[in-house]
């Protein structure tokens, strides 16, 4: 990826393939399994929200911006799924996903 952004991250060890698919990052595996990688990139929304795809098996280490993004966008996921008093929590449907 060509860009001016410096990503850094860590990727949980079950993260190992999807950290690996970056292109080109610097990445060294951890004594806990987890790796560390570092990429230099656009970051563009389509990659904040790619980065949030990852959900707990990724924490973007720097830059400051990308990681107050994520943690509003998780707070906001985490929200709707909580439940309230004025709606229970949903049961789980016996049909399929599609």
């Amino acid at each position: 990826m060509k860009g001016d952004d410096v990503l850094v991250m860590r990727f949980a060890a079950q993260a190992e393939s999807r950290a690996a698919r970056s292109s080109r990052p610097r990445r060294s595996a951890r004594a806990d399994g987890s790796w560390l990688v570092t990429l230099t990139c656009n970051i563009t929304e389509r990659t904040r929200y790619y980065l949030l795809s990852f959900g707990p098996l990724l924490e973007v280490l720097e830059p400051p911006d990308v990681r107050t993004w994520l943690l509003k966008h998780a707070e906001a996921v985490a929200r709707t799924y909580a439940p309230t008093a004025s709606r229970p929590a949903a049961r789980p449907s016996s049909r399929r996903a599609r």
